[in-house]
């Protein structure tokens, strides 16, 4: 698809993609500073520099480069603090996982002692009965 500009010559998309780069890194801080000192220094917002359509552009991209985006040490801070609470939660699952093993075996554990101990009582008991049956 081609696109006309303001002059009516034709613009390629394609080949703007392929100047405008396909990194989608952030920008740095460093970038934006650089980006916005071109802006004010190009004299695009005074009435006589440029047209409306070109300081309606140099205000966008001032408004778009403003501090209010959150800085790249920010976002790596973020991103390392999330990487802390991520291996917690797995380690605090692997301990419950760990926790709920142990108490199933010592239930295990529990029933075998009871069923032991019934079946023991049981053979008292059937002993019992016989020897009386028997002394009778």
């Amino acid at each position: 698809m081609l696109i006309l500009d303001d002059s009516n010559d034709l613009i390629n998309p394609q080949v703007i993609e392929q100047e405008i780069g396909s990194d989608l890194e952030p920008l740095q801080d460093e970038e934006v500073i650089q980006f916005r000192a071109q802006v004010l220094n190009m004299g695009v917002l005074s009435s006589d520099g440029a047209n409306s359509r070109e300081r309606e552009l140099a205000r966008m991209v001032l408004r778009l480069t403003e501090s209010s985006r959150p800085s790249s040490a920010q976002i790596a801070s973020q991103a390392a603090i999330i990487l802390d609470l991520s291996t917690q939660r797995d380690y605090l699952i692997q301990q419950a996982e760990e926790e709920r093993a142990r108490w199933e075996s010592e239930r295990d554990g529990w029933e075998r002692a009871s069923e032991a101990l019934i079946a023991q009582r049981n053979t008292k008991d059937h002993y019992s009965n016989r020897h009386q049956a028997n002394t009778s």
